[in-house]
């Protein structure tokens, strides 16, 4: 996303200054990208994300709200390590495992990531100074991409 938008403001013929605030939005937008995607993994609705229900669970991938989660050092967290250690899940299994993440912070400190993530993008754009309607267009596809639900 960087490289994408720093180009765009090198080939919009943007200033020195507008194309490395370019790329300091696309930097935050693709990690607030992620961070959404690592929510929508675990509590997005299959219906909306065209993914099996807590597949990232399911896959056991190590998203930004499961390590968080198991580095808390709360009972939560605990109990979560001793299901990660688990060969085979069910669905009872995935689901507590949903709820374990969430109890130990890990669902909050991940959305409050995604949105400094999303504030830091916002004010390289304030600061970019860009043409009124390259401006909107802008913070029309932060919106987007990070207020998704799939």
């Amino acid at each position: 996303m960087r490289c994408a938008c720093e180009l765009g403001a090198h080939y919009g013929r943007g200033t020195t200054d507008q194309v490395r605030r370019l790329g300091m939005i696309g930097e935050s937008l693709g990690t607030a990208f992620q961070l959404t995607d690592d929510l929508l993994g675990i509590w997005g609705l299959p219906t909306r994300t065209g993914k099996p229900h807590r597949s990232d669970l399911t896959a056991r991938k190590k998203t930004v709200p499961v390590i968080t989660a198991l580095a808390s050092d709360t009972p939560a967290g605990q109990e979560l390590t001793r299901l990660y250690r688990q060969p085979v899940w069910d669905q009872a299994t995935t689901d507590r495992a949903a709820s374990l993440i969430e109890d130990a912070g890990g669902r909050q400190a991940t959305q409050d990531l995604a949105e400094r993530y999303l504030r830091c993008a916002h004010d390289h754009l304030k600061a970019a100074r860009l043409p009124l309607k390259a401006h909107h267009g802008l913070e029309r596809l932060l919106e987007l991409l990070t207020g998704r639900s799939h």
